[in-house]
């Protein structure tokens, strides 16, 4: 046995760790270095909000890309991951509940375009739904499985262990 290697278990949970920065941190930075895509997410981040004004929506758009980067940024380096995880919670939650509005939109749409098309054009229609829709749903169910993946950070006691910038103190 490797006695300089940490324990498996710290291991595990610091590939765990990594697995989740890539999937919200690469997003965060993603969207703050393209404007379109800025503007994209400001624009999906409103259909949260019914009424609202388009400061809000900004600035919960901001809040959102904030969490990602920084939640990220602090499962890399192991500090402050519990935080990190429920603050990840909260907008993984609210990211659910987009695929899910964006579902409910795309479902409607496409069956009104479908139906005005003629039954040619409808099948390939069809198979353009189904993955729109499929989309739609598999990224909401994801959502709630990082949830989950969260929740067993927060709920474990330790989510760092030996591998995290403070054990380099």
């Amino acid at each position: 046995m490797l006695n300089f290697l940490p324990p498996t278990e710290d291991m595990a949970l610091f590939i765990l760790r990594l697995a989740l920065v890539y999937i919200y941190m690469l997003p965060a930075v993603m969207m703050i270095s393209d404007p379109s895509r800025l503007q994209r997410t400001i624009s999906r981040t409103g259909i949260l909000f019914q009424d609202s004004n388009s400061r809000i929506v900004t600035v919960a758009a901001w809040a959102g890309i904030a969490i990602m980067g920084l939640g990220g940024l602090a499962l890399l380096l192991g500090v402050f991951v519990v935080e990190a995880c429920l603050f990840l919670i909260v907008f993984t939650i609210l990211g659910a509940l987009v695929h899910n509005r964006e579902l409910a939109q795309a479902l409607n749409l496409f069956d009104g375009w479908i139906a005005d098309l003629g039954s040619e054009k409808a099948h390939s229609g069809g198979e353009i739904r189904a993955s729109l829709i499929e989309g739609h749903r598999s990224t909401a169910k994801k959502n709630w499985g990082l949830v989950g993946v969260l929740l067993f950070l927060v709920l474990t006691g330790d989510p760092v262990g030996q591998i995290g910038v403070m054990s380099l103190f």
